[in-house]
């Protein structure tokens, strides 16, 4: 309740500045759900903050930050409206306390281990695309390729499977990554 309460706050606080336009973005791959809220200062530059929603019975990290954007100019074609940008993130790898549960085949006995909370600070370079819907282009789809250190559920989940193929099952995978997919839409308010 905290996170969203301080989200709104940013989001209150933050439309004293006079900005072009507002978009609020929901996304998956890297967090199992982000958010971001982004001010569109001019026809090509957006700033804003993001939270990628950690899940405590894993230990997978929350992750917030700001996040900055350069949107090269928007192509039209017969499919739609399209834009490429680059940006810039920067943000705070927060991983909860939890405990893991660990059962040995063999002799039956489970264990419990707790694993301390981490903060780390991340971040990423990244390039985009987009694509608008519309007439009044209120809504867009995007995905990213992100290049930095940030927490990374795919990569998680990925390593996790591969590890259990190995016969590794008990082996507890990096959440954190160089590398990222994030696939979203965002909704786009103002001009």
């Amino acid at each position: 309740m905290k996170k969203i309460l301080l989200l709104v706050a940013l989001t209150i606080s933050v439309s004293s500045v006079k900005a072009q336009g507002l978009n609020v973005g929901l996304s998956t791959l890297a967090s199992i759900v982000k958010v971001d809220v982004n001010y569109q200062l001019d026809e090509r530059f957006d700033v804003g903050a993001f939270y990628g929603l950690g899940i405590k019975s894993i230990g997978f990290p929350h992750y917030l930050g700001g996040v900055s954007k350069y949107q090269f100019q928007k192509i039209e074609n017969n499919k739609g409206l399209f834009t490429s940008y680059i940006g810039l993130s920067v943000g705070l790898s927060i991983t909860p306390s939890y405990v893991e549960e660990e059962l040995n085949l063999f002799t039956g006995q489970t264990t419990f281990k707790k694993i301390d909370g981490v903060k780390k600070f991340c971040g990423s370079a990244f390039i985009g695309g987009e694509k608008f819907f519309g007439k009044s282009e209120v809504f867009s789809t995007f995905s990213e390729l992100h290049f930095g250190y940030m927490p990374n559920y795919l990569a998680y989940g990925i390593k996790g499977l591969l590890n259990a193929v190995d016969g590794q099952g008990d082996s507890n995978p990096s959440k954190h990554s160089w590398w990222a997919l994030q696939f979203g839409m965002r909704f786009h308010f103002g001009n």
